[in-house]
This record gives structure tokens, C-alpha cells and sequence, in this order.
């Protein structure tokens, strides 16, 4: 999720996610290595290692659980300084941005759901 949003929006206008001004405080290596490595890291896990994945009901409230502690932590921040991690937040309204929370909580759990059919697809079903 963090790779193909991050550079979906990048492309798009990367003002949104990356602001041109932050290209002097973090090195081009260390923007890849966040927000590029990984998907090929996670796809290589895929074929490297068997994975063996919690019921699908458990599986959707941790990764909820995460996503959520995730966003607490955004918020928090914003909170704090009064600046967006990410600029593209200061567009939403609070509903806008629970929309957009919302919306990106249903794309992370289907590439979890993928995730585990890449997995299943590979491995068979590892038990």
C-alpha cells in the first residue's frame, strides 16, 4: 500500500506527499528505501517463505488495529505542530479525511487479502 499510494500520488503532483523543499533533508536512497523497497522486499518474502495467515476475520481487525494506531499517530502529530505529514490531509475536511482514511483501510486489507492468495497460490495451503 505505501509504495503504490506514495508514488500514485507522487506522480500525480508530488506536492501532495513529498514537497519539493524536503528533497535537501531526505536523501533520494532514503525516500526509495521507504517508499520503494518495499514492495520488491515483500514479493521476494512471498516466494522466499511460506506465510501462514490468521483467520481472515482476526487478520482484518489486527491489520485494522494497526492501520488505526497508524492514523492515531498522524493525527496526534497534527495535533502537536499544526502541520500534515503528508500536505495532501490539509485538502479534507474531517469527513473528507475519514473518508480517505476509510477508503485506504479497504485497499490495505485487499492487498492483505491478495497477499495471502499470492501466498496460497505458491506454497499451497501451509499449515
Amino acid at each position: 500500500f505505501v509504495c503504490i499510494s506514495f508514488w500514485t500520488l507522487y506522480t500525480y503532483n508530488r506536492e501532495l506527499v513529498y514537497p519539493k523543499s524536503l528533497d535537501g533533508v531526505i536523501p533520494l536512497w532514503l525516500n526509495h528505501a521507504m517508499h520503494t523497497a518495499v514492495l520488491p522486499f515483500a514479493l521476494l518474502e512471498i516466494l522466499a517463505t511460506p506465510h501462514r495467515y490468521p483467520a481472515k476475520r482476526k487478520g482484518s481487525i489486527l491489520l485494522g488495529c494497526v492501520s488505526s494506531l497508524y492514523i492515531s499517530w498522524v493525527l496526534w502529530i497534527y495535533s502537536v505542530t499544526g502541520e500534515w505529514v503528508y500536505p495532501l490531509f490539509a485538502l479534507f475536511n474531517p469527513a473528507g479525511l475519514a473518508a480517505f482514511f476509510a477508503s485506504s483501510l479497504v485497499i490495505i486489507i485487499s492487498f492483505y487479502n491478495f497477499g495471502e492468495f499470492l501466498n496460497r497460490m505458491i506454497w499451497g495451503q501451509y499449515k
